[in-house]
């Protein structure tokens, strides 16, 4: 992961992220660093108060290494004084390569640390306006985009960073879009560490629509990022309109026309009843405002019912048997047809929570998508809260 800092022959700062690998150390400006970043431009000026680094040919120069404590992988960076290598005991620097015999705990506590020497190279990089390059797998660039805002908070220099992650967002918005809908909660993370409005909305809209055991374990996530309150109050008001468009769904009454004769009255109260059953059912199966696992997947189809062409033998048969069960004398044909009307009439009740308010557009292979009709007001997000 090398990178391409500007020489100039005037930098005054080294930094080492490793103990072994020259592609690790950098030399860079004060100035710069100390325009970026606020802990930089405290730590630089301690010049003035007589403590110095080191001297090269009278110029000063600072020194800065990356330490981790022992058996931690958090590491920042510490201004190396007088002090030597050996008689500091409670931190160390890191090789980039470990020796052939290390231990498996050795290897595991040096794999978490590698993403964080990484993230100082790309915050370093964006200081200098260098765009950090991530990895092609989103997954993995979630993670590094995560260690590079942490690492860009800690040295108090998060809009130079937030710049270059966005960007990244912005350029890989398939696969964003993509990871809202399978891993909400990893992107609303994301979207709270980098401030990134569009992207919490994202999220917090495939969250709200969860299944009632996938929304529960969201729980502890959104605890901690301190919004579980906020989710709590837009989940209820989410079942709430579940549950009152099937109570009017319940309340449809046949739609006649004045010239109705008394058998499409007949047939058009015969197909409500034929619907109320055929609710009833669904509903007894833990389907719609239950919220269990494909909760979504009655409203979809009361909707794709009203359409004929869409309407298969076996839904067809249901029907009829109902009509035989009926002892109906009215003709079949005349009940199917106000069947699809009401079923129509039903899918008008449940356009509103049928609506996308996504990025993502539906499209046949989200049939038992869950539903995505709630979003959370900019006004709501936390960080606006907090100005």
């Amino acid at each position: 992961m090398a990178s391409s800092f500007p020489i100039s022959g005037d930098e005054d700062v080294e930094i080492l992220l490793t103990s072994d690998d020259q592609d690790d150390t950098f030399q860079l400006h004060s100035y710069v660093l100390a325009l970026h970043s606020r802990w930089f431009k405290a730590s630089i000026s301690e010049r003035w108060n007589g403590t110095k680094s080191t001297t090269d040919g009278g110029k000063d120069r600072w020194v800065y290494v990356l330490r981790f404590d022992k058996d931690d992988a958090f590491g920042l960076l510490a201004r190396q004084e007088k002090a030597t290598e050996s008689e500091n005991t409670t931190t160390e620097m890191i090789t980039r390569k470990l020796p052939a015999d290390a231990s498996a705990a050795v290897k595991k506590l040096h794999k978490q640390r590698l993403p964080r020497v990484n993230a100082h190279k790309r915050v370093f990089e964006a200081m200098y306006h260098i765009t950090p390059t991530f990895e092609t797998s989103f997954q993995e660039a979630r993670t590094s985009m995560l260690q590079v805002t942490e690492v860009a908070e800690a040295y108090e220099c998060q809009q130079v960073a937030k710049i270059h992650v966005v960007n990244h967002l912005n350029f890989s918005r398939n696969d964003v879009l993509d990871s809202c809908a399978s891993d909400p909660l990893q992107m609303l993370e994301l979207a709270s560490a980098v401030k990134a409005e569009w992207l919490f909305t994202e999220a917090s809209i495939a969250i709200l629509g969860l299944w009632r055991g996938a929304f529960a374990k969201c729980e502890p996530g959104l605890r901690a990022m301190g919004c579980w309150d906020l989710f709590q109050e837009k989940r209820a008001h989410f079942r709430e309109k579940l549950m009152a468009c099937e109570r009017r769904l319940f309340e449809m009454q046949p739609a006649y026309c004045y010239k109705a004769t008394a058998e499409m009255k007949g047939s058009g109260q015969l197909a409500i009843d034929f619907f109320r059953q055929w609710l009833s059912e669904q509903l007894s199966n833990d389907g719609g405002s239950h919220m269990k696992a494909g909760y979504a997947a009655l409203y979809r189809d009361i909707s794709r019912r009203q359409r004929k062409s869409d309407t298969t033998p076996d839904e067809m048969q249901q029907v009829t048997s109902f009509l035989t069960k009926c002892h109906s004398t009215l003709e079949e044909s005349q009940v199917s047809k106000e069947v699809y009307k009401t079923f129509g009439m039903a899918a008008s009740v449940l356009a509103p929570i049928l609506k996308n308010k996504s990025m993502q557009q539906d499209n046949e292979g989200h049939s038992h998508r869950d539903l995505t009709f709630m979003t959370i007001n900019a006004s709501k997000i936390p960080w606006a809260q907090k100005k």
